[in-house]
C-alpha cells in the first residue's frame, strides 16, 4: 500500500472533465473509484487509483498539458483546510512550512520537506511511481496550484525562483513557460519548487492568526487520526481490492499490509477492532454507496461485494440497513 487521496480531490478531475464534456464518472469508474467518494469530506482513494484516473483522462482528452489546467478548476476547499491555513498564513515562509506539516491530509503517499539557505528556499516533494502521463499530471498540477496560491495571497503577485519536474522535457514547453515566468528544469531527480529568500517573509493578503490556528487545530487532528489509523485504513483498502475476487481471508489481507495474520489481529486490536468487523464495516459502506447507483444491478452489487450469491447480500444488506437493496432503491428514488 503506497498511501491515499483525499477524495474531494477528485472533484477537481472531475470539473476539468464536465468542461470538455466528458463522463467523468465512467473515468473513475474504469479506475476503480467510486464516484460518490467526492462529496465524502474525510473519505479516502488509494494513490495509484487516483493516478490511474488522470492517466485515462489525459489519454482521452489527448491533452498531456492537462495538469497545467487545474489552476483554473480548482477550489481551495477540495483540499481540506489545507489551502485555507496556507492562504491565511502570515507570510510565504509559514505558509509553505504548514504544507510540509499537513500535506498527508491530502496525500499520504507523497513525502514532502522544505530546504532553506540564504537566498533561497526549496519545497521537494517525491512521490511512489507511476506511469508517466499520470507523473506528468500530477507534478504539474501541484506545482499550478501552490504558484497560483502564493500569487493570489501576495500583493502584487509571486513568481517562484525554479520549477523543477522528474519527467522528461515536453516537446512544447510554451504552457509552462506562460504560466511559471521562471526557470524549468525537466528530468530532475526530485521534483522541487524554489523561491527567493526574500520572498520568505512577503505579507500575505488574506493573514489572519485566529482562523489560522484554528484550521491548526483541524488539521493536526486529522494527521493525527492519519497515523493512528494507517494500519486501519490499509486494511480497508486491501479489503475493497479483493472483494469483488470473493469473500477475503485474514491471511490474504495481512500479506496485503506485510505482516502475519497474529500481527494484523494483535495491531488492529490495539484500536479496538478487528477483522471480521472491519470487512463488515467496508461492505456495509460499499453496499449503501452502490445501491444508490440504479445503473449497477444488484445481482452485481453482490458479487462485486464478495457474496457467494444475491440471497446472501439481500439478508445482509437488510440486517444493516433495515431494507432490502430494492426497497432502499425505491425511497431514494421517491425521495
Amino acid at each position: 500500500m503506497i498511501g491515499t487521496f483525499l477524495a474531494s480531490e477528485i472533484r477537481l478531475l472531475i470539473r476539468i472533465l464536465a468542461s470538455r464534456r466528458i463522463d467523468a464518472q465512467r473515468i473513475l469508474r474504469e479506475a476503480g473509484i467510486n464516484p460518490a467518494l467526492a462529496d465524502q469530506p474525510r473519505a479516502r482513494v488509494p494513490f495509484e487509483k487516483v493516478a490511474a484516473a488522470w492517466s485515462r483522462a489525459v489519454q482521452i482528452c489527448d491533452a498531456p498539458d492537462l495538469g497545467l489546467e487545474a489552476v483554473e478548476f480548482y477550489r481551495p476547499t477540495d483540499f481540506h483546510g489545507l489551502a485555507v491555513v496556507f492562504l491565511a498564513s502570515n507570510n510565504l515562509g509559514t505558509a509553505l512550512e504548514r504544507f510540509v506539516r499537513y500535506h498527508t491530509v491530502v496525500n499520504t503517499a507523497l513525502k514532502v520537506k522544505l530546504a532553506r539557505s540564504d537566498n533561497r528556499f526549496d519545497l521537494l516533494c517525491s512521490s511512489p511511481r507511476v506511469d508517466a502521463a499520470a507523473t506528468r499530471t500530477l507534478e504539474s498540477a501541484r506545482a499550478a496550484v501552490i504558484v497560483d496560491l502564493c500569487r493570489t495571497a501576495v500583493s502584487g503577485g509571486l513568481d517562484p525562483m525554479s520549477v523543477a519536474f522528474t519527467y522528461a522535457q515536453p516537446a512544447d514547453t510554451r504552457a509552462y513557460d506562460d504560466f511559471f515566468y521562471c526557470r524549468l528544469e525537466f528530468g530532475a531527480p526530485e521534483w522541487r519548487l524554489s523561491f527567493r529568500g526574500e520572498d520568505a517573509a512577503r505579507p500575505f493578503l488574506a493573514s489572519n492568526r485566529d482562523l489560522a490556528r484554528s484550521n491548526d487545530q483541524v488539521l493536526d487532528h486529522l494527521v493525527k487520526s492519519l497515523h493512528q489509523d494507517d494500519l486501519v485504513s490499509r486494511v480497508k483498502v486491501a479489503l475493497v481490492d479483493q472483494l469483488p475476487s470473493g469473500t477475503p481471508s485474514e491471511e490474504s489481507i495481512a500479506r496485503a499490509v506485510s505482516m502475519s495474520a497474529r500481527s494484523l489481529q494483535r495491531r488492529l486490536a490495539g484500536f479496538h477492532t478487528n477483522f471480521k468487523q472491519l470487512l463488515a464495516s467496508v461492505r456495509r459502506e460499499l453496499a449503501e454507496q452502490y445501491v444508490q447507483d440504479r445503473d449497477v444491478p444488484v445481482t452485481e452489487i453482490s458479487y462485486m461485494l464478495g457474496f457467494s450469491d444475491l440471497s446472501s447480500f439481500s439478508r445482509a444488506f437488510k440486517r444493516w440497513t433495515g431494507r432490502s437493496p430494492a426497497a432502499c432503491r425505491q425511497r431514494s428514488a421517491s425521495g
